[in-house]
């Protein structure tokens, strides 16, 4: 694999993770996003000048100009593919803990963990509540007793 390749996965990696961490999301649109901007535009055009000028270092120059965009796209689309993969895990729980309340009358007070789906018993095990986080500082909640999901963001 070649270095280009490898900076190119590292950063994919780091843009699936970062959404999920709420102190780094709030500071990257609060704090980074004119830098980003600035990178960016300054990246773009050194990247149109190396091929006006027919650059020997192009490659490494398109690599500087690919690190924003893919670090971007790869925030875009972990938050994507976690809403939904997490939605149809949430879902399978829901199933699985209305069949546990059919069987002992009651909602279980606890529900084997789930990576990343909290789950919780409201108004005396009456209704339960499912949250799970789709990043950017959103979340997903169902609650029982609505039979609905809510989005929720970081001002709710």
């Amino acid at each position: 694999m070649s270095l280009k390749a490898l900076i190119l996965c590292v950063i994919v990696i780091i843009g699936f993770i970062a959404p999920f961490s709420g102190s780094f999301t709030v500071f990257q649109f609060f704090f980074l996003l004119i830098p980003y901007t600035i990178y960016f535009l300054f990246t773009l055009v050194i990247l149109l000048v190396s091929y006006l000028i027919k650059s020997e270092n192009r490659d490494y120059v398109q690599l500087v100009f690919l690190v924003l965009p893919v670090f971007i796209l790869a925030q875009i689309v972990s938050t994507l593919l976690v809403d939904h993969i997490q939605k149809a895990r949430a879902e399978y729980i829901i199933v699985k803990i209305e069949e546990s309340r059919t069987e002992y009358g009651r909602y279980p007070e606890k529900h084997e963990p789930a990576l990343g789906i909290e789950y919780s018993v409201l108004k005396n095990g009456e209704h339960f509540k499912l949250t799970y986080n789709i990043g950017f500082l959103m979340s997903e909640v169902y609650y029982s007793e609505s039979d609905k999901w809510i989005k929720r963001g970081w001002r709710d």
